[in-house]
C-alpha cells in the first residue's frame, strides 16, 4: 500500500479571495476543493517527474 504524506504551512498573510468581491474583499476560510486538487496534482506531476511543470 502506498500513500502520500505531507505538510503544508500557511503564513498568516495567506487568503485566497472569492472571485468578484470587491471593497471587502472576502476570504474562504479553507482552501476550496479545486485549490486542493491542484496542489496535490502539481505535487505530484514534480514527484513522477522531477522537474518544474514548465520545464
Amino acid at each position: 500500500m502506498k500513500a502520500i504524506v505531507f505538510t503544508l504551512r500557511l503564513n498568516s498573510l495567506y487568503s485566497i479571495r472569492i472571485p468578484f468581491t470587491w471593497q471587502s474583499a472576502l476570504t474562504y476560510p479553507l482552501l476550496p476543493p479545486s485549490a486542493i486538487i491542484g496542489l496535490i496534482a502539481n505535487a505530484l506531476q514534480r514527484y513522477k517527474n522531477d522537474k518544474h511543470p514548465i520545464e
